[in-house]
C-alpha cells in the first residue's frame, strides 16, 4: 500500500469517529467565540500602543497568536495521545510490527488531527473578522507567504510531537512535559505579547526560535500585507531538518523499548 493510501485510510478512520460524535465541534466553536470575546475586550483595554510592538491593537496582534497556539497545542498533543492511545488499548506493538514503516504510521495516526487544527485555525481567524471587526491587510503575494508559513509551522510542530512521542513509547506518561512545552514556547514564541517586553535574557532565546520567526512572518503578511522573506526562509529550513530527526529519535526510542521488553507496557 502506497504511503498516500495509508495517510487517507487514517484520516478517513479519524473523521468518522469524529463525526460520530457532533457535540464537541459545536463546543469548539462556542469555545473559539469565547476565547476571542475574551481577548477583544482585553484589547479595548489596551488600545493601539505603537510602542509597545501593537500598532494595530492587541486584538490583532493577540488573534494569530491564538490561531497559532492551535496549531502548536494540536501538534505536540496529537502524536503523544495517539500513540498513549495505542499503548492503553494494546495495539500499539502490533501497529509497530505491521510492514509499514513506524515512521509513515505515526505520521499518518496524526495526519487528521493536524488538518483539523489548520481549519480551526482559519475558522478562529474568520470569527475574529466577521464577528469581532478585525481588519486585515494583505494581498494575493502576502497570503502565499503566510500559507508557506502555515505549512512550515506544521511541519516544525509534528516534528516536535514526534520527538515528545518517542519519549511517550519510553516513559509512557508525558502529559506533565506536554502542558510544559505549550506554555514555554507560547511564551517565548510571542503568542500573548510582542517578546520586546521579555527580560533580555528570554528576548536573547525568543528571537533565535523559529516559532516567533512564525509569528513574525503571518503577522507581517496579515497585518501589513508585507513579505518577511529571510524570517520565512529560516523557518522552512528549519522545518525541513526537524523532521528527519525527530523520526530518528522515535525510531530511537522503539529500539530501546523493544530492547527492554517495554513496547507493550503502558
Amino acid at each position: 500500500m502506497s504511503t498516500l493510501r495509508i495517510v487517507i485510510a487514517f484520516v478517513r478512520r479519524d473523521w468518522a469517529v469524529s463525526r460520530s460524535y457532533r457535540l464537541p465541534f459545536v463546543l469548539e466553536l462556542v469555545s473559539m467565540v469565547a476565547t476571542l470575546a475574551l481577548f477583544f475586550y482585553v484589547g479595548h483595554l489596551i488600545g493601539p500602543s505603537p510602542s509597545k510592538g501593537l500598532p494595530h491593537g492587541y486584538f490583532a496582534f493577540a488573534a494569530i497568536g491564538l490561531a497559532f497556539i492551535r496549531l502548536l497545542q494540536v501538534g505536540l498533543v496529537s502524536f503523544t495521545s495517539r500513540v498513549r492511545d495505542e499503548q492503553l488499548t494494546g495495539t500499539f506493538e502490533t501497529l509497530m510490527a505491521t510492514s509499514t514503516p513506524p515512521s509513515i504510521v505515526i505520521l499518518a495516526e496524526a495526519t487528521y488531527d493536524q488538518l483539523r487544527a489548520v481549519v480551526g485555525g482559519l475558522v478562529m481567524m474568520v470569527l475574529a473578522v466577521t464577528i469581532f471587526g478585525l481588519t486585515l491587510d494583505t494581498g494575493v503575494a502576502s497570503l502565499l507567504v503566510c500559507a508557506v508559513a502555515v505549512a512550515a509551522t506544521l511541519i516544525l510542530f509534528s516534528a516536535l510531537g514526534v520527538g515528545v512521542a518517542a519519549f511517550t513509547v519510553v516513559f509512557k506518561q508525558t502529559g506533565a512535559v506536554v502542558g510544559l512545552l505549550v506554555v514555554g514556547l507560547a511564551f517565548l514564541a510571542g503568542a500573548y505579547f510582542p517578546i520586546d517586553v521579555l527580560p533580555a535574557p528570554l528576548r536573547a532565546i525568543a528571537d533565535v526560535l523559529p516559532f516567533s520567526w512564525s509569528l513574525d512572518v503571518l503577522r507581517s503578511g496579515l497585518l501589513r500585507d508585507s513579505a518577511d522573506v529571510e524570517r520565512l526562509a529560516g523557518l522552512c529550513a528549519v522545518a525541513a531538518a526537524s523532521i528527519p530527526v525527530a523520526l530518528l529519535i522515535f525510531r530511537a526510542a522503539l529500539r530501546s523499548a523493544r530492547r527492554s521488553g517495554t513496547l507493550a507496557h503502558y
